[in-house]
C-alpha cells in the first residue's frame, strides 16, 4: 500500500504502468483534518501470511502511527485503513467507537455483513454501528477505513 499527502502546498504526481500486465489499482482521498500539513510518501507492505484471516493496521492518524517502525503510515486526519486475505467461512468482527463510521471496499471475493452480500469491486459505507461482522463467501481481499464521521470539524 502506498499513502501520499500532497500537504497543504500540493504537488505534482503521476502514475504508470511499465509492465505488460493490466494493474488494478484503488485510490481513494482523505481530507486532512488541518492546514499547514507538508507532502509525504510512504509505503507499507505485508505478506500475504501476516494479512491471513485478520485486518492489517496499514495507515493511522499522524499521532497514532509508528511508520519508522513498521507500523501504521501516518495520515494528516482521523482514519485507520486495514487490509486482509480471508478464506471462504472465515468471519471477523472490527469495534466501532462512537462517532466513527467505516468503508468498505471489496477488492476481491465475496463479503457477507448487516444482510448485505458485497463482491469484487462492491463498496459500502457504515454510519451508526458499534460493531462491524464479516463472513466470507469466498476467498477474499478486503480493504477497511475506520473513520471519523463529524465533518463540521474539516478545515476549508
Amino acid at each position: 500500500m502506498q499513502l501520499i499527502s500532497a500537504g497543504s502546498a500540493g504537488m505534482v504526481h503521476s502514475e504508470e504502468n511499465p509492465h505488460d500486465a493490466v494493474e488494478h489499482n484503488y485510490q481513494m482521498w482523505l481530507v486532512p483534518d488541518r492546514p499547514g500539513t507538508d507532502s509525504a510518501h510512504h509505503e507499507r507492505g505485508f505478506s500475504p501470511d501476516e494479512r491471513q484471516g485478520q485486518f492489517r493496521g496499514y495507515v493511522a492518524p499522524y499521532t497514532d502511527a509508528e511508520a519508522g517502525d513498521g507500523g501504521p503510515m501516518p495520515i494528516n486526519t482521523d482514519a485507520y485503513i486495514y487490509a486482509g486475505l480471508f478464506a471462504k467461512g472465515d468471519a471477523v468482527q472490527h469495534a466501532l467507537a462512537p462517532g466513527r463510521g467505516a468503508w468498505v471496499q471489496v477488492v476481491e471475493g465475496m463479503v457477507e455483513g448487516a444482510g448485505v452480500t458485497l463482491q469484487s469491486g462492491d463498496g459500502a459505507g457504515v454510519t451508526n454501528a458499534d460493531e462491524l461482522r464479516f463472513e466470507f463467501v469466498a476467498e477474499s481481499e478486503v480493504l477497511l477505513f475506520d473513520l471519523r464521521m463529524d465533518a463540521e470539524r474539516l478545515w476549508m
